[in-house]
């Protein structure tokens, strides 16, 4: 599977995001300064994978999306469904700090349970809408 990223492209362009599709391979869609959630096509893996990322953390998801949201209730995004619920503040950023510092940053669904239990000395939690 890989993304049609040019579509994507479009897309998120009508939903007022600020699209970047850079080499044919990778699109950047920027939220604010230094938040941008990256969709990147592989084809040298010998087949084709796809990935979708927040620049500069080590979260990442291949193909499509897998949130909870709420206690029983499980959902399966494309990438398109992955901007439209961004757009629609459905997906928001959750970001782990350590000493004021974002150490990893993923997509979470605003009615998906939070497992706290694996915190790690002076760590938070922030969730950040992104529209």
């Amino acid at each position: 599977m890989h993304y049609d990223l040019t579509k994507l492209t479009e897309f998120a362009t009508t939903l007022g995001m600020e699209a970047d599709l850079a080499c044919g391979d990778l699109l950047r869609v920027r939220f604010g300064q230094d938040v941008v959630l990256v969709f990147k096509n592989y084809t040298d893996t010998g087949g084709c994978d796809c990935l979708m990322a927040f620049e500069g953390t080590p979260w990442h998801s291949h193909c499509r999306l897998g949130l909870a949201a709420g206690d029983d209730d499980y959902l399966e995004l494309d990438e398109f469904q992955v901007l439209q619920a961004i757009s629609d503040g459905d997906v928001v950023a959750a970001e782990s700090l350590v000493d004021g510092e974002v150490r990893d940053r993923w997509l979470h669904h605003v009615e998906g349970p939070e497992d706290l239990r694996f915190l790690q000395p002076n760590e938070e939690l922030r969730f950040r809408k992104l529209t």
